[in-house]
């Protein structure tokens, strides 16, 4: 479902009447189009492994830049909203794995960094974020893994990174802001239920499956007096 679609949605099951044409629209579509925009923001933010929020990105170095800001490695990603963080066991140059060094090593040892040959990368974090190379004497493609900064649903086409299976889940949690500001009890605890019924399957299906290490089973001593 697209922006609207989700707002019409919201709407018939809100009880609301009329009829949503743009999300554009003022009045009442408003605080459901605000109420979609923050449940699926929040839902996004609710957790760091969701598999749907991770991407892979490719970047083609140039010969004498050693910096590469998110914001520009971003602009070959059109369809991309930002780098939250990224993934550094999955750094790759021309398919060969490399090492990542702390921004704070690069910055005492950057009068040599380009000696340290090009299996080397560092990560600056604050502003302005981005990634440090080694000066490449030849182009070569950097790939990495991505965590992506929350998508913003801004025009009626917009359409979320959920899986298509579980947008009803952003309408239910949408539901429940909206029914909390209106003061309804009885579409809130409804429509919490379905969320919370549709999150589960969520979970099981987008966060990673954890390896558990069982610990042996010991038999207990038996001591005779």
């Amino acid at each position: 479902m697209n922006f609207r679609e989700l707002a019409t949605k919201v709407r018939i099951h809100s009880g609301f009447q009329g009829r949503i044409s743009s999300v554009d629209s003022g009045d009442f579509t408003e605080y459901l189009t605000e109420a979609i925009r923050s449940s699926w923001v929040d839902l996004q933010n609710q957790r760091e492994d969701w598999k749907f929020m991770w991407e892979r990105a490719t970047l083609t170095t140039d010969i004498g830049q050693h910096f590469y800001s998110n914001d520009d490695i971003m602009d070959g990603l059109s369809n991309d909203f930002g780098v939250a963080k990224w993934d550094r066991s999955s750094f790759l140059r021309d398919g060969e794995q490399i090492e990542e060094i702390s921004y704070e090593t690069y910055l005492l040892e950057k009068d040599t960094w380009d000696e340290k040959g090009t299996g080397i990368f560092a990560v600056k974090e604050f502003r302005t974020a981005g990634l440090v190379l080694p000066t490449p004497l030849a182009q070569a493609d950097i790939e990495a893994s991505y965590y992506r900064t929350p998508q913003i649903l801004t025009n009626n086409t917009d359409i979320p990174l959920l899986p298509e299976e579980f947008h009803y889940l952003i309408v239910w949690k949408a539901l429940e802001d909206l029914a909390s500001y209106v003061g309804n009890p009885s579409i809130y605890e409804r429509h919490s239920y379905k969320a919370d019924i549709l999150e589960n399957k969520l979970m099981r299906s987008q966060v990673p499956a954890k390896t558990i290490k069982k610990r042996p089973i010991y038999k207990a001593r038996r001591y005779w007096g």
